[in-house]
């Protein structure tokens, strides 16, 4: 079972975590208690979260490397926002996720990013650095001591 769920696509994930808090919002009141709401603030934070994981997205389609998790890339992208982070995409996402928390302002949607940074960091990431070292051996490693894993 865990096998499967390190294959689940990360956006996947992330919609799965939103509709639980949602549903959370309704049936336990005190999920329902607004903790800080802005809205400026959220539309910040998911314009940047956007643009993290766009750009690493646009560079992947551009190297023309496989962009599921489960599948096998071709090539290892390290330019751009991958010299910063080795997962910009993930980050873009948790950064998306923090922006719908501060719109929606409720305990269920602060926990979303929280509980995706979880997943992502403990299940996602170690199968994919795994294959990762596997496809690119030496390359990668070398990747890995100079590129941190989320910032």
């Amino acid at each position: 079972m865990l096998e499967k769920i390190k294959k689940i696509p990360s956006p996947i994930v992330a919609l799965t975590l939103l509709l639980i808090a949602y549903v959370l919002k309704f049936i336990v009141p005190a999920f329902d208690k607004i903790i800080f709401s802005s809205f400026p603030l959220a539309v910040t934070t998911v314009a940047f979260g956007s643009l993290v994981s766009g750009w690493a997205l646009f560079l992947f389609i551009k190297a023309k490397t496989d962009l599921n998790p489960a599948g096998k890339p071709s090539k290892l992208v390290t330019e751009g926002p991958f010299n910063v982070s080795r997962n910009p995409m993930y980050l873009g996402a948790f950064i998306i996720l923090l922006g719908v928390a501060f719109y929606m302002g409720t305990l269920s949607f602060y926990l979303v990013p929280l509980a995706y940074f979880f997943i992502t960091n403990y299940l996602l990431i170690p199968y994919e650095e795994g294959k990762l070292e596997r496809i690119f051996g030496d390359t990668y490693l070398s990747y890995k001591k100079r590129a941190r894993r989320w910032i």
